[in-house]
């Protein structure tokens, strides 16, 4: 393990990367890179559309709107200040805390104490600092094997979770900077939420995720009463069904338009704005699969729409929702379904 430290980083907050050489060496150009136009990627600080504001009731901080925001607008863009390797190298090494340590002192003072404001729970200082970067970082990515690692910001790490989140986030091409935007209308005075778990699991398994994050969530959906949390789980269940069933394009599919309808509007009960751009795409293919290529393009307008503020350029399907925006005819799924 090696510690790389770049005190010029973000006009001076810094970068600390606690991480393998080799992954170093290969994301070298990210690491390093301090260049005017990467500096000027983040939000300045008079143009954030909210006010991070004390929750005692959620334990810390959180993120409230101070202003209407709608569909797309941009919350914060933000760069690391701590990138940490999420594997046993950090985790399982004798003095692997102790690199932690020293990583941590390696950053300008008032980056450090940004670090120690953020909710953790330990008896040592080592617990502490582990607590702080689980509970708080974002997983992001670095090589060309994907490898996870954590990354922790100033303002984007006091957003709290919610299993109906109205802000969605991704890291795009560059695995230093997260973005986060609005996925539906949000009034001043809300509270701005992202999910820390996948959103579409049920309520047993986002409560299974979040045990990580040392707290039971107790957010509108979580809330619900027992039967009503039944449904709940059992239309998720549908979606991951529908989505599996619509991916089908061979003779033997059971895949039709009017259930690819039926997802979108799943995801409209079950309140999944930050993933409902998958339902859109797959109603595109869809009605391409049937030959309706004018709502094959409705369909993938919308995906896009969505798609681009919920996972931003490194979207699987972006390429074919774009085909399929713009020259459906000529997307592999055209009137492979002409049969049905």
């Amino acid at each position: 393990m090696c510690i790389f430290v770049n005190l010029g980083f973000a006009k001076g907050r810094g970068l600390v990367v606690l991480t393998r050489p080799s992954l170093f060496k290969e994301s070298l150009p990210q690491f390093s890179s301090a260049k005017p136009s990467v500096e000027d990627v983040r939000t300045p600080i008079q143009d954030l559309p909210f006010v991070v504001t004390e929750m005692p009731h959620k334990g810390g901080k959180g993120a409230v709107a101070d202003r209407e925001l709608h569909l797309g607008d941009e919350i914060i863009i933000d760069l690391a200040y701590l990138v940490v390797y999420n594997g046993d190298e950090t985790w399982m090494r004798f003095d692997g805390l102790l690199l932690l340590e020293c990583a941590l002192a390696l950053l300008p003072i008032g980056t450090r104490a940004e670090f120690f404001k953020l909710h953790a729970v330990g008896e040592t200082k080592a617990e502490i600092i582990k607590s702080i970067i689980v509970r708080n970082g974002f997983e992001t990515h670095f090589g060309k094997a994907e490898v996870p690692h954590y990354a922790l910001f100033t303002i984007p790490s006091r957003f709290n979770h919610d299993c109906r989140p109205n802000v969605a986030y991704f890291f795009g091409n560059d695995p230093l900077k997260i973005s986060k935007y609005a996925v539906r209308d949000i009034a001043p005075g809300e509270e701005l939420t992202n999910a820390y778990c996948d959103p579409i699991g049920t309520r047993e398994e986002r409560h299974q995720c979040l045990e990580q994050y040392g707290f039971t969530c107790a957010c509108s959906l979580c809330s619900l009463p027992k039967p009503a949390a039944k449904i709940s789980n059992y239309r998720l269940h549908q979606i991951y069904d529908f989505f599996d069933r619509l991916s089908d394009f061979s003779d033997s599919s059971t895949g039709t338009p009017a259930m690819a309808e039926e997802l979108i509007s799943l995801h409209k009960i079950e309140r999944l704005e930050s993933e409902i751009f998958e339902a859109y795409a797959s109603a595109a293919m869809a009605y391409n699969a049937a030959g309706d290529t004018q709502q094959a393009r409705t369909y993938a307008a919308l995906s896009l729409a969505y798609g681009k503020v919920s996972t931003g350029p490194k979207w699987t399907a972006y390429r074919d929702v774009m085909q399929l925006k713009h020259t459906p005819e000529s997307h592999w799924t055209y009137m492979t379904w002409k049969d049905k």
